[in-house]
Order: structure tokens, then C-alpha cells, then sequence
């Protein structure tokens, strides 16, 4: 397979023809149980936004994250509803010592050609969003999915870079005693929906390159979903920014003095001492402690 197109293009999705797209009625429950979710999450006022812009903040916020797990489900619903694959979701493999020892000594390239025991010792257990098994050509891909649209920490993502790598080689042996034929290839994808996450090139599919992966629409019901979240949202953000706005007229007028961020409590400054101070018996080893050693 090429290498896919890793750009980014953040638009909105209603350049597309995601609106014709009818939702499933278990997606469509899935996108009101986030909205819903979203401003019902607790949040702390932030000493810098007050109390009004902290809501509108924590419920968009919110309604982000919730947006990955959206992804994630329409995803996996338009591989089952198009015949073609049989999807496994959520899935607990075992990264066994003998995986990590090759992916440990060999280059990306050198992996392709090579398989590893899903079976024996191992030191710890990786979670992938989904196996698709294509049921005519029996190619099997094992699936990490991202948001994306911003850097993923680098150590979290070199441990996911070496879980799918992997996760790739045991394909074959964590497969095989699940189903009576055996796939006949193996791949492992990040699929970085909006990109910029930072994951190796190889590894790598975005939005754009998302149908050609897997050889039919997959895009278009996911930007049903975002479009339809995005509705919800559009719908409730009008009530947050005017309870905002009356809360920022509050401050101006005094009435929120009362509110902790208001009149925060200023620390003791501490006496600095002069020459000729007595110092008290312990004080210096309580201003100065001994800082521990990284072993």
C-alpha cells in the first residue's frame, strides 16, 4: 500500500455531503448522551475566567473529548454496516517479550515480513479501538484511533508506535484460534482523524485517506456525527455565553464579591531575616529541605 497522505485540512465538515447521511438510531443516542454529558460534568471556576467563562470553557472542553469516543463508534459502525468487515472493538492483547525483542532490533521495514507469538511471557497488555477483518480478501487491520488536531506527549506516543508495531507481528497468532480461517495479511494504523498528532508517517492515516484504507465510506457517517454534535452544541452555547455575560456584569457591579476568586487570600509574606537576627532552633532545616535523589 502507498504510504497515505498524512496532511491536514481542519474544516468543517459541511463541505462535505455528511448532512445526507442518515445517523443510526444507536449513534444519534451516542451523540445526545455526550452533548448531555458535556454540561453536566463538573467543572472548577478558574481564578482567571471566573465562574461564568469557566462553564462555557469546561463544557466545550468537555464536549471535545467526548468527540474522540464519537469518532470512535462511527468508525466501527460503518465497517458493520457495510458488509464487508467483521469488526472487533475494544480490544486486550498481551504484547508478548518475543514482539518487543524484534521490534526492539529491527528497522520499521525489516518488521514486514516478520510474525511473533501472541503467546507466553509478557509485561504488559495493550488496548486497541478495533481489529477489521476484510471477510473476501482476508486482510486483517488492527486499529489505534486519535481525535488528533493537536501534538500527542512524545513518550505516550512512542509506547503507542511500539504497541501497534507489535501488535502487527502477533496479528497472526492472537487471530488464529478465534476463527476458523486464518487472514491472509496483516497491518497495524493510528488513524490521526484530524492529523498533527505527531505518530510516524508509516503508521499513519488522517480523515483524508480514511476511505481508501479500508475500501469503503467510512468519512461520511463520521462527519454526520460531528455535524450533528456540533448542532447540539451550537444549540446550548448561546444559554452559557449569556449566563456568562450576567455573571461578568455581577463582578463589575460588586455583586460577586462574595465569590472566593473575588478576594483571594494573599500568603504571609514571610520576615526576611538581617543581620544579627537570631535565627530559631530547626528554622533552617524546615526552609531548606533536603531534595530527594532520582535513582
Amino acid at each position: 500500500m502507498a504510504k497515505a497522505d498524512h496532511r491536514t485540512i481542519l474544516t468543517s465538515s459541511n463541505s462535505s455531503n455528511s448532512s445526507v447521511v442518515p445517523l443510526p438510531a444507536s449513534l444519534l443516542a451516542s451523540v445526545e448522551r455526550a452533548a448531555a454529558g458535556a454540561l453536566q460534568a463538573d467543572f472548577v471556576a478558574d481564578p482567571l475566567l471566573g465562574p461564568g467563562l469557566s462553564v462555557c470553557n469546561s463544557y466545550l472542553s468537555s464536549a471535545v473529548k467526548r468527540h474522540g469516543g464519537l469518532i470512535d463508534a462511527a468508525i466501527c459502525e460503518a465497517l458493520e454496516r457495510s458488509g464487508e468487515y467483521l469488526v472487533l472493538r475494544q480490544v486486550e492483547m498481551p504484547i508478548t517479550d518475543a514482539a518487543e525483542a524484534l521490534v526492539a532490533t529491527n528497522t520499521p521495514e525489516a518488521l514486514a515480513g516478520l510474525t511473533a507469538t501472541a503467546h507466553g511471557p509478557y509485561r504488559r497488555v495493550a488496548f486497541f479501538d478495533l481489529i477489521a477483518i476484510h471477510l473476501k480478501t482476508g486482510a486483517a487491520k488492527i486499529i489505534e484511533i486519535k481525535r488528533g488536531g493537536g501534538i500527542t506527549e512524545v513518550r505516550k506516543r512512542r509506547l503507542i508506535e511500539r504497541d501497534l508495531r507489535c501488535a502487527r507481528l502477533q496479528l497472526p497468532s492472537f487471530l488464529r484460534p478465534r476463527f476458523d480461517c486464518e487472514p491472509r495479511s496483516f497491518e497495524s494504523w493510528l488513524l490521526d482523524y484530524y492529523g498533527r498528532s505527531g505518530f510516524a508517517d508509516g503508521l499513519t492515516v488522517t480523515r483524508e485517506g480514511i476511505d481508501a484504507l479500508f475500501g469503503v465510506p467510512v468519512r461520511d457517517l463520521v462527519d454526520a456525527v460531528t455535524d450533528r454534535l456540533r448542532a447540539e452544541i451550537l444549540r446550548e452555547v448561546p444559554r452559557l455565553l449569556t449566563v456568562a455575560q450576567n455573571l461578568l456584569g455581577a463582578a463589575d457591579d460588586g455583586s460577586l464579591q462574595a465569590h472566593p476568586f473575588a478576594n483571594p487570600v494573599k500568603p504571609k509574606s514571610a520576615r526576611r531575616l538581617v543581620c544579627g537576627d537570631r535565627i530559631p532552633a530547626g528554622a533552617q532545616a524546615r526552609s531548606s529541605p533536603q531534595r530527594p535523589t532520582v535513582q
